[in-house]
């Protein structure tokens, strides 16, 4: 899909990533234009952020849009932006890269699960209702641990969950079917194909995804610092004793 298929209004999410820290910037598209696509521009303290500055030269920009009544979040990797100006409004003109002009759908493989461990509970077809522990979720299903041995392969079931994320509360209910069982010491874990959930599970997912990137991007600077302080002190250590 090419960028230039999205519709004016539609709902789109600016994902900028510099410093080693990602920032989402939710909006929708005001124009399409064979050469790219309008978005209104962001302020930060009353101050234009100029994405096409040579301040940003290191940053990248990635453009998602939601398609298929909002079923499906696709990307468009390393977007390019400029800056257009109509009737004393200022705005982002976005065009893809000459190398990646068709979307790549978002948070489809193994690896782009994203942690969750919140408590959550599940409705069998039976009526039955099981307290689970979700242990990770992407755009396509979710894997949890149960505290007894129950066989929910190719079973349908509702699940359930609340979880806060940069501020939003998401009370999810997701339909469900299991796909596999693993068997644990304490009980099982499932992992199970998403067939429907809320018009705003996509938004939870990728809002968590950017929490755990940001978590793990703060953990890995801090790491670098005890490092460094670490050699620091050893080498102080070995010129005293020398002394």
């Amino acid at each position: 899909m090419q960028l230039q298929a999205l519709k004016e209004g539609d709902p789109v999410t600016l994902e900028v990533i510099w410093g080693g820290v990602v920032y989402p910037l939710n909006s929708t598209l005001f124009r399409v234009r064979d050469d790219g696509v309008w978005m209104k521009a962001f302020y930060k303290n009353g101050q234009l952020l100029d994405f096409s500055n040579r301040a940003f030269k290191e940053a990248q920009f990635n453009l998602y849009g939601f398609i298929d009544g909002g079923k499906t979040r696709i990307v468009w990797k390393n977007v390019i932006i400029t800056l257009k100006k109509q009737d004393e409004n200022v705005y982002y003109h976005i065009s893809p890269a000459i190398y990646a002009r068709e979307s790549m759908e978002a948070n489809r493989r193994e690896n782009d699960r994203v942690k969750v461990l919140v408590s959550g509970s599940i409705r069998t077809e039976y009526g039955t209702d099981l307290p689970i522990m979700i242990k990770d979720i992407s755009n396509s299903g979710i894997g949890f641990s149960l505290n007894e041995n129950y066989d929910l392969v190719a079973r349908h079931f509702e699940l359930s969950f609340t979880d806060e994320v940069r501020g939003t509360t998401y009370n999810m209910k997701i339909k469900c079917k299991g796909a596999r069982k693993v068997d644990t010491d304490s009980g099982c874990f499932i992992g199970c194909k998403i067939e429907s959930g809320p018009k705003n599970l996509l938004y939870y997912i990728y809002y968590k995804t950017v929490e755990a990137r940001v978590g793990e991007d703060a953990y890995n600077k801090q790491k670098e610092t005890e490092d460094k302080t670490a050699k620091v002190g050893t080498g102080m250590h070995f010129f005293k004793d020398r002394r």
